[in-house]
């Protein structure tokens, strides 16, 4: 049942005596624009940047590391699609396809990259001369590593605007011509070093053909382009392995979490402003991060010690040679057979898990459980576990 009471009425080219009717009827307030609805200003004009900017600085506080998010899964993202690189990719299809599909009506669109795009483009791809026809003389990359244009700067700069395609260049050497005014000395050496390069190139009656480095097959994918732009990046040594883990999602996504020290320990909570408790509620000794809570607890490293006694593999304890918890997660499954790697994978991702719901519940509901009866309860959890077919027992 709706409040009219809680309710207001805004209205839109309404006459007064229209307004008073529907006031009258719903027994409602009136309120003019501006208003705020669902925490956003609306009004009937355009809103300032000194009012768009409070909404917009609070949004980018939202999404402070949403570029983590949008990293690839091997290189310790959640591999969720960034649009803006997306869509780059797919730009780079228009030149890559544009050799490779003449007939269609698109080619005929004047499109042009920018100059970022351009260099990636440049970059991924190889224009296989044939006839030279459809490859641009100074712009596009066919003489490997890169366009005349990017290999030799200095001596672009003494040429005009031209469309000078490879078959007209090479033709009677129609490309020096291009050329204009006295060159400089750094010109002149490039010029003698396209000239010699030139001289191997021989044109046939095939067509020019784009040849995109990224694939097996030549063939241009939005795929490879778009994992072009997080090629630099480091390879997660866990990315994989945390998704590839047989365990229910929220574990996995929790282990994510736990793996970039980004659970709401204290030293998070601190950091937002939130109310919490500094020393670690397992051991009250030290205070509390991630590292801590599954590492070097003396309450989590006990319960490490009961579950390497009950699977009888001796791997060794985390905290002894100072790693994180990846390094330890990655040093212990190495004691483990490759056939049995990812049980260990399973129980490791339920055992930080069982830790992390203990410290939940000494903290939330005030209730506490001995290292011995927590290692009951992973036990417990292995079989319901298996029987949801998440891994056969070790």
């Amino acid at each position: 049942m709706t409040n009219y009471n809680k309710t207001a009425i805004t209205p839109i080219q309404c006459s007064q005596e229209q307004l008073q009717v529907v006031a009258d009827e719903l027994q409602c307030n009136i309120q003019l624009f501006p208003i705020i609805y669902l925490g956003l200003p609306l009004s009937t004009r355009k809103p300032t940047k000194a009012e768009v900017q409070p909404i917009l600085d609070k949004l980018a506080n939202k999404v402070a590391a949403w570029k983590d998010v949008c990293t690839p899964v091997e290189n310790g993202g959640l591999g969720i699609r960034n649009l803006e690189l997306f869509g780059k990719a797919m730009r780079l299809k228009w030149p890559a396809n544009r050799l490779h599909q003449k007939d269609r009506p698109w080619t005929l669109v004047d499109f042009r990259l920018s100059a970022d795009d351009e260099k990636i483009f440049q970059s991924a791809s190889k224009f296989c001369v044939g006839n030279g026809r459809d490859t641009k003389f100074w712009s596009d990359n066919w003489l490997g590593g890169g366009s005349i244009a990017w290999r030799w700067p200095t001596l672009v700069t003494f040429i005009g605007r031209t469309n000078l395609t490879v078959e007209q260049g090479l033709l009677g050497h129609r490309w020096v011509r291009d050329l204009q005014g006295s060159l400089s000395d750094i010109a002149m050496m490039q010029y003698f070093q396209l000239w010699d390069e030139i001289q191997q190139i021989n044109l046939s009656q095939e067509e020019d053909t784009i040849c995109w480095k990224l694939t097996p097959d030549g063939s241009f994918s939005v795929s490879s382009a778009y994992d072009l732009f997080y090629m630099a990046r480091e390879i997660s040594p866990c990315g994989q392995l945390i998704w590839q883990t047989k365990a229910p999602s929220k574990v996995r996504f929790f282990l994510w979490l736990a793996t970039k020290g980004k659970c709401l320990t204290a030293d998070n909570l601190a950091k937002r402003g939130w109310p919490h408790e500094d020393h670690c509620v397992l051991c009250q000794r030290e205070q509390e991060d991630c590292l801590h809570l599954f590492i070097t607890c003396d309450f989590s490293r006990r319960v490490w010690q009961l579950l390497r006694a009950w699977v009888n593999v001796d791997f060794p304890l985390p905290g002894q040679a100072g790693e994180g918890l990846i390094g330890w997660w990655m040093v212990a499954r190495c004691h483990f057979r490759s056939s049995y790697r990812s049980n260990f994978d399973s129980v490791f991702a339920l055992t930080c898990w069982l830790i992390w719901k203990e410290r939940n519940a000494r903290i939330f509901q005030h209730k506490q459980q001995t290292v011995e009866q927590l290692l009951e309860d992973i036990k417990e959890e292995v079989w319901m576990w298996k029987s949801g077919g998440y891994f056969q027992i070790m």
